[in-house]
């Protein structure tokens, strides 16, 4: 193969690397193959009006760079209580770049589970972590709440959604969506999202505070049915002093129609004091939030959100961002 090629493909086994990885080159083609199962949150909406679940699960993929293919599988989509599998076909992905960030996207797979449900409108699509352009977020060097263990009080760890840890490698994100015959529709997120967008803060008598460096996180716990958020960068007034990292855990997480919405009411924020994961969490009343709420934004694959907030008397806040940059054409 030409240098050329060769670095690019060198390039996309970058973007796509994590999970439990395979890669090999076939002696008798010269074909650059790889390997990789990504771990994935499948939110799941079922087709007859009866709701909607989350279930962890897994996907297989299968590149051949030098086709420029990949096929994808897995054995362990959930719902109510049966395991449905399928595995697809090769298509040709495309090599997309959106802004501050690489990805892959493929469309048009096809397969059946083993029974009579076909696998429809199915696309995925695998990007590197964006980071937009002027702002500084590293999320595995970022503070993240540690959960302590109820049956052990002298045991503690990371919040169970967290997949950016401190010190960890940044693995890739999955996004996907396919329909299983008339049963169901999926869409696979992650349980650890970084919204990154606009904040306008609204005060008395009638001013405004724009800004974009605000970063809001969620970590979903899909067994209690919570959200944490941590709101990084929170500055809500152009004279207030700006807060590295404030937390608001434990928020209801209510599933609605094929998307998510997370609320709480008279949350008392916790502000870590400290370095690093050792901080000592204390409350900040100050800053005593009456009522937040976090929605998803139907038609955007939960890639986009809708907050809004009051903190004290004073401040109205409301935010529009993403955590990840889809194709135009997978949310069609």
């Amino acid at each position: 193969m030409k240098l050329q090629k060769i670095s690019r493909i060198l390039l996309m086994q970058g973007v796509v690397a994590a999970g439990m990885a395979l890669t090999s080159c076939e002696p008798s083609t010269g074909e650059a193959t790889q390997t990789i199962t990504y771990p994935s949150l499948n939110f799941v909406t079922q087709l007859d009006g009866s709701g909607s679940m989350l279930s962890w699960g897994s996907y297989t993929f299968n590149f051949n760079y030098t086709e420029q293919k990949e096929s994808v599988a897995t054995s362990n989509l959930v719902v109510n209580n049966t395991t449905y599998a399928f595995s697809t076909n090769g298509v040709r992905y495309e090599d997309i770049s959106p802004s501050r960030g690489m990805g892959l996207y493929a469309e048009g797979f096809a397969g059946n589970t083993g029974t009579s449900y076909q696998l429809e409108d199915c696309a995925f699509f695998i990007s590197s972590f964006p980071i937009p352009e002027g702002v500084e977020y590293v999320p595995n060097k970022k503070w993240i709440p540690i959960i302590q263990d109820s049956n052990n009080p002298n045991k503690s760890d990371y919040h169970p959604g967290a997949m950016y840890r401190p010190n960890y490698d940044i693995p890739p994100l999955l996004v996907g969506r396919y329909r299983i015959g008339n049963l169901f529709d999926v869409v696979t997120c992650s349980t650890d999202m970084s919204f990154f967008g606009v904040t306008v803060t609204s005060y008395p008598p009638d001013n405004s505070y724009t800004t974009d460096k605000m970063i809001y996180r969620v970590f979903l716990d899909i067994k209690k049915n919570t959200a944490d958020v941590v709101i990084y960068d929170a500055k809500f007034a152009e004279p207030a002093p700006a807060l590295a990292t404030v937390y608001l855990p434990s928020l209801k997480l209510t599933l609605k129609d094929g998307n998510y919405e997370i609320e709480g009411t008279d949350v008392v924020p916790m502000v870590p004091e400290g370095e690093g994961n050792d901080a000592t969490l204390l409350p900040y009343p100050n800053f005593n939030f009456k009522h937040f709420k976090l929605s998803t934004v139907p038609g955007s694959l939960l890639s986009k959100v809708d907050v809004e907030y009051q903190v004290g008397a004073m401040f109205k806040g409301v935010f529009s961002g993403k955590y990840v940059n889809l194709p135009s054409k997978m949310m069609n």
